[in-house]
């Protein structure tokens, strides 16, 4: 039956292999159920909740991914949107996080009607190649900088940023972290940033950061419920029905959409060209499936749903249909009893996963043509105002109205 339905010899695989990378994938991204409640519960939101909805949206996208589109990718509440809501829309604009909720709802909702009127091929084509890597660099300083700061590395003081008190406490963890996190991925360990947050927590139990409370009555318990979150949405017409209100919108599916194409793009690399063609062709199907579960995910009471390019670990190792994603939703509802272990985990051990994360999304530096003044600077403003206000929207204005200021001086 697994085989008629995954067509697991027409991708050249088996169950095996299939259920070996889902392992794996869930292995490497599993780290999300402690920093997702972690970076949302800065929007006031109660972080036992956090972690059951960010679970079930977990499970769902990922079933929706695997069931539907067969392919074998993973999708989570993605980092650098969840960020983005709790520090920009909710503590920067000052929205409430419901009100953030109703916004990720609504550009869940275009995203799906999008796909269904061909509209997102309009907006892929007409947003400039040089903003969308610059949007993608400027979501990894924040990222990063959010990480630092959460652990009390980084912190403000009379308008500027400072160095914290890094010789003792969180701080100093953090940067322990950082170096162990560093050390395993620079090893090659696959799961190098789970293993980082791993022995980081440990760490912290013997600096007296670690809270271990939190296991007395064991590491198996039920979920925490959803009620406090599950479809808390703000339907407050002057407070949606506005222009900044709008700009949030569209800044959320604008991210979902190109972050979420450049996970399938940047993964399909791994397949060979007759493989990556016969993938390609399933990006529809795989994008509704993204929209959908990023619908369901703001009905649980987390941020924006995408894919994760954590992906690629499990599709390294042989992973091809949507038997493996299967296998990861499985994993994830097996870790749903475990909240006290991921409940426990301190920022200053998150930290490092943040710090990496947002190293590897400002790689796509690289791809920037840097002798290009008219794309490099707006994209250096996108990046620098993003970077220091925390604010996406901010970033994007200034990239955007450098980029047209700049193009019409030259005549483009």
């Amino acid at each position: 039956m697994l085989e008629r339905f995954f067509k697991l010899r027409e991708h050249n695989t088996t169950v095996g292999t299939e259920m070996m990378a889902g392992l794996l994938t869930f292995l490497t991204a599993v780290y999300i159920l402690a920093v997702n409640p972690m970076i949302l519960s800065n929007a006031g939101m109660p972080q036992d909740a956090l972690f059951t909805a960010t679970a079930l949206a977990i499970i769902v996208g990922t079933l929706l991914m695997g069931l539907f589109a067969n392919m074998p990718f993973i999708l989570a509440p993605g980092m650098g949107i969840n960020v983005f809501f709790a520090f920009s829309v909710v503590l920067g604009k000052g929205y409430s996080w419901q009100e953030g909720l109703t916004a990720i709802l609504i550009a869940g909702i275009l995203f799906v009607v999008s796909g269904a009127l061909g509209l997102r091929r309009i907006l892929l084509k007409g947003f400039p190649e040089p903003l969308k890597h610059a949007m993608t660099i400027s979501l990894g300083l924040m990222i990063a900088h959010i990480g630092l700061t959460n652990a009390g590395v980084l912190r403000v003081d009379g308008g500027f940023i400072k160095l914290g008190d890094i010789t003792s406490g969180p701080p100093l963890l953090a940067l322990l972290g950082i170096v162990i996190t560093g050390a395993f991925l620079a090893l090659g360990v696959r799961t190098g940033i789970l293993a980082g947050i791993i022995v980081t927590t440990i760490l912290g139990v013997f600096m007296g950061v670690t809270d271990v409370s939190a296991l007395t009555g064991g590491v198996v318990s039920m979920p925490p419920s959803i009620a406090p979150i599950a479809m808390a949405f703000s339907f407050d017409t002057a407070r949606i029905l506005t222009m900044d209100f709008f700009v949030v919108i569209f800044t959320l599916l604008v991210i979902d959409i190109f972050d979420s194409l450049g996970t399938f793009i940047g993964v399909f690399n791994h397949f060979s060209p007759q493989e990556k063609a016969k993938y390609e062709a399933g990006i529809p199907r795989a994008l509704m499936c993204d929209a959908v579960a990023t619908v369901a995910g703001a009905c649980f009471g987390v941020s924006t749903v995408t894919t994760f390019v954590e992906s690629s670990t499990g599709i390294q190792t042989g992973g091809r249909t949507g038997l493996t994603t299967v296998a990861i939703a499985i994993l994830t509802a097996l870790a749903l009893f475990a909240s006290p272990l991921f409940l426990m985990v301190p920022a200053a051990a998150t930290a490092p996963a943040l710090v990496m994360v947002g190293m590897f999304m400002m790689a796509m530096s690289r791809r920037l043509n840097w002798s290009d003044v008219s794309e490099g600077l707006p994209a250096v403003m996108m990046m620098l105002v993003t970077a220091l206000t925390l604010s996406i929207s901010d970033g994007l204005m200034f990239g955007w109205i450098g980029y047209m200021v700049f193009k019409l001086v030259m005549g483009k």
